[in-house]
């Protein structure tokens, strides 16, 4: 009698693990497929900051165009493109910690997005297949997550565009 209950335990702990190893499996290929913004299907990428209206800083991954403020409010421009392996973390990254599922806007109730006192970030993404732009403006406090996700995509874009200016700047 031992041995029957035995062997039905070990085949409900086996069934159970086999199930829960397709449940994962199919979860897993959801995700892929959901997060299906490649580098390969990248077209381009616009990032703009700045407060209130004009939105002065600005660059453009088609043209490579890059014009900012500097420090003396002096208008700085230059040229430089991303490379790809620039485009294959920033997507990497993107899919990997799930960051395009934010809302379009992130804004605080009562806000304005044209408020001449709080920084407005806008990144604009185009793929083949999808077209996502985010505008997050600097003092949304709403939802922690979606805040967190929109720091992390906007210190990523950030950090890219400065990397590719750094090495513009060396040659």
């Amino acid at each position: 009698m031992e041995k029957k209950k035995g062997k039905i335990n070990l085949r409900l702990i086996g069934g159970i693990s086999v199930l829960a190893i397709v449940v994962m499996a199919i979860y897993f290929f959801l995700q892929i497929k959901k997060n299906a913004n490649t580098s390969a299907s990248f077209i381009s990428l616009d990032y703009s900051w700045g407060i209130g209206d004009s939105l002065q800083n600005h660059y453009s991954s088609v043209s490579g165009t890059y014009r900012y403020l500097d420090q003396r409010d002096r208008l700085i421009n230059k040229v430089f493109k991303l490379r790809s392996y620039n485009i294959i973390y920033l997507n990497s990254k993107i899919n990997q910690e799930d960051l395009f599922n934010i809302p379009d806007t992130l804004i605080n109730k009562g806000d304005s997005v044209h408020n001449d006192k709080v920084l407005r970030y806008e990144m604009d993404f185009k793929y083949e297949k999808q077209h996502k732009k985010i505008v997050f403006m600097s003092n949304y406090h709403e939802n922690p997550v979606y805040l967190e996700r929109a720091i992390k995509l906007q210190k990523l874009v950030e950090q890219m565009v400065n990397e590719a200016e750094q090495r513009s700047s060396k040659n």
